[in-house]
């Protein structure tokens, strides 16, 4: 493996053949019917048209380029030349990264959150990556919906969390909150789950509806959901540093504009496939609760109460959680619209 990945890295580093397109793969860990396949598809099809004949741009699904939070290696080495991580996998290398998945966000929803990233706290972020992971970050982000609770039995409220083995999205911030819930937080890849719930190893996992239906979850006994708001899972379109400083500027601007236009409605169609993978789920026989708003607001409240120990704790920067505050209602919500 280390061969393929050395010789695929010299090979990427040489400079395209007169009259030979410049081969651009880009790596996704997730399957082709996914939300996230989907829009990268669009994406790559626009660029295909917009690039002509100087790029061959290949997509590959399933995780065929290595996993989802080994995406920065993988741009670095050459082995790919973009990936669209979730922004949690980024947390083990940028820790502010970190931010959308703190507790005193818990349950805010989706908008809120996206109103988060469009804040200075994690223009700040962003940086951070580019400068640390030598990449160019595109935008906007794309979003791929709230996360939800889906286990084996019912969970009514977040009380029900205590003494459950919840596999986490990623990222270090989601196991402190499944920690202060009384959960016990569990790391595995998402291709082990069906195996890890046989054994009994797993209770349930934070996850979404579109995820699930991927998965066709419901077939291994996650037939119940509690709808929380968690956070909203967030991917990062990136391109490594080096592809993008071989390409000419006009290749540059089309890299670009033809994210910016394959994302432009994704978080339209978000809501669209996560409103259709929630009437899969319930088609499938699957239960659906409710989590109380207010419950939620004041769980938020009491988390932020010891906000600065755990931004202590997972090497955050405490200036970051108060700008992105203080661009808010000053009541732990992210910036309301503007």
């Amino acid at each position: 493996m280390r061969l393929l990945l050395t010789l695929l890295l010299l090979l990427s580093a040489l400079p395209a053949l007169a009259g030979e397109p410049r081969v651009f793969r880009i790596s996704l860990d997730t399957g082709p019917n996914h939300l996230r396949n989907h829009v990268v598809e669009r994406f790559a099809e626009s660029l295909r048209a917009a690039a002509g004949e100087r790029l061959d741009v290949q997509v590959f699904h399933s995780g065929q380029l290595g996993k989802g939070r080994d995406v920065p290696k993988a741009l670095i080495w050459g082995s790919a030349h973009m990936g669209v991580p979730v922004m949690q996998h980024l947390a083990r290398y940028v820790p502010d990264a970190n931010l959308f998945g703190l507790p005193v966000f818990y349950g805010a929803g989706s908008d809120a959150v996206w109103r988060l990233a469009e804040t200075s706290a994690n223009a700040r972020i962003t940086q951070t990556i580019e400068r640390k992971l030598r990449v160019k970050v595109l935008v906007p982000y794309l979003e791929l919906g709230e996360t939800t609770l889906f286990t084996s039995h019912p969970v009514r409220s977040p009380a029900d969390y205590a003494g459950l083995k919840i596999r986490s999205i990623g990222g270090a911030a989601v196991p402190v909150r499944l920690r202060r819930l009384g959960a016990n937080p569990v790391t595995l890849p998402f291709a082990d789950v069906p195996l890890a719930l046989g054994q009994g190893a797993l209770d349930g996992i934070i996850s979404t509806y579109e995820s699930v239906r991927s998965g066709q979850l419901w077939q291994v006994g996650l037939n119940h959901a509690f709808e929380d708001r968690g956070e909203a899972v967030l991917y990062a379109p990136m391109v490594g540093i080096e592809t993008w400083r071989a390409l000419p500027p006009d290749l540059r601007r089309a890299l670009q504009s033809a994210w910016a236009e394959a994302a432009a409605d994704s978080r339209a169609l978000s809501a669209r496939r996560q409103s259709s993978a929630r009437q899969a789920f319930i088609d499938a026989g699957g239960a659906v609760a409710r989590a109380d708003a207010a419950q939620l607001a004041d769980l938020r409240r009491r988390m932020r109460a010891d906000a600065a120990q755990l931004l202590r704790e997972l090497h955050m920067s405490p200036a970051l959680l108060s700008a992105a505050l203080g661009e808010g209602d000053g009541h732990g919500a992210p910036p309301a619209p503007r």
